[in-house]
């Protein structure tokens, strides 16, 4: 599994995540807080096994969750534009937890606002 972070303005935070041929787009706006949610769920998945977050869009959000088992991570996201409609997949993966953590930190923990215009 492999993730990217972008930031291309000051609303949004985009993750592309891919497993394989499979690649998903996610984005979070408010990336300061999407991307505190993130880690803190990392950490969560850390320490219990489990951690789960939510990126808020203006139409829905994400749901992202960790379970892990031993040294491997499933990582599931999951779309809802409202609680009528439900439940989408939008992506699944399997990796060592380790090499995810530190991925995502390294990312987002390098990453800076856009530069204005």
């Amino acid at each position: 599994m492999t993730v990217t972070f972008e930031r291309p303005d000051a609303q949004r935070l985009i993750a592309r995540l891919r497993e394989g041929t499979v690649e998903t787009e996610v984005t979070g706006w408010n990336p300061e807080q999407s991307a505190a949610n993130l880690l803190a769920a990392l950490e969560a998945a850390e320490s219990d096994g489990h951690g789960e977050c939510y990126w808020p869009e203006p139409t829905g959000h994400y749901w992202w969750m960790f379970s892990r088992v031993d040294e491997r991570v499933e990582v599931a996201v999951l779309w809802s534009r409202s609680s009528a409609v439900g439940w989408q997949h939008t992506f699944r993966a399997t990796d060592e937890f380790a090499y995810l953590r530190d991925l995502v930190r390294e990312q987002l923990g390098t990453m800076r606002p856009p530069s204005p215009t």
